[in-house]
């Protein structure tokens, strides 16, 4: 329907390309445009129809509804919150504690009279370690000196020599080891083996024990003769020596 206009005709500027807040200039603009006559009461039907699509349409973040205020006013629910006499505090109950007496260690006499000291203690460890020790190596030392037999060897000169020897070992390592006696027993004193009076060689033949028993070269010590005997030693061709 046409609206009768008192002031001058000035055009309206509406611009559908304003963003958030063109409605509010486009009201401006109809204000200043129109101004406040009784005619701008007849308009506000028409704008706000308008207004309110190009909000929903050109708006970037559109409001959410507003919500329902509460039934029960802000000031009676904080006051709800504090009706009612105040809680007490809470409180710990003390148990009286009863302190035990003090213990008493009774020493006897005895024990003080014959205590020793950590540091006797020490040297006595010590010392028992240093014998246990000895004794091993005692003990290892005598089962090595029993794994030997001292002999007496009877030549046919008259003369003796004594020989150790290993008792494992056979009847014919023991002749060898006359023969070796024999030789080293030649040579003076200072005088060397490779000098012009060669040592005396003899060839050892037989062995025989102190009852006259020819003994085996394949035997062993241990088993025909005992630590300290005396055997007899026979050359080849010749009685003996």
């Amino acid at each position: 329907m046409p609206v009768e206009r008192t002031t001058p005709d000035v055009p309206i500027r509406c611009s559908a390309r304003s963003h958030g807040t063109g409605n509010a200039r486009q009201s401006d603009n109809l204000i200043a445009a129109v101004g406040p006559t009784r005619e701008w009461n007849s308009l506000v039907p028409l704008l706000i129809p308008f207004q309110t699509k190009f909000f929903k349409t050109h708006h970037p973040h559109p409001f959410p509804p507003p919500t329902q205020p509460s039934a029960v006013p802000l000031e009676h629910r904080a006051r709800r919150r504090f009706d009612g006499p105040p809680l007490p505090l809470p409180t710990m109950t003390t148990v009286p504690l009863k302190l035990a007496p003090p213990i008493t260690l009774v020493v006897p006499d005895d024990g003080r009279r014959f205590s020793t000291n950590s540091q006797r203690t020490t040297i006595e460890n010590r010392e028992s370690r240093i014998a246990r020790v000895q004794s091993l190596r005692r003990n290892r030392t005598s089962s090595h000196i029993m794994q030997f037999y001292k002999l007496t060897v009877s030549l046919a000169s008259g003369s003796n020599l004594e020989v150790t020897i290993d008792r494992e070992q056979t009847i014919e390592f023991l002749a060898k080891q006359i023969e070796a006696e024999c030789a080293f027993g030649s040579i003076k004193p200072g005088q060397d083996v490779d000098s012009g009076n060669p040592p005396m060689i003899v060839p050892i033949e037989q062995i025989y024990d102190g009852g006259g028993l020819a003994l085996k070269f394949s035997d062993r010590v241990c088993d025909v003769l005992e630590f300290n005997d005396t055997v007899f030693a026979i050359s080849s061709g010749e009685g003996a020596l």
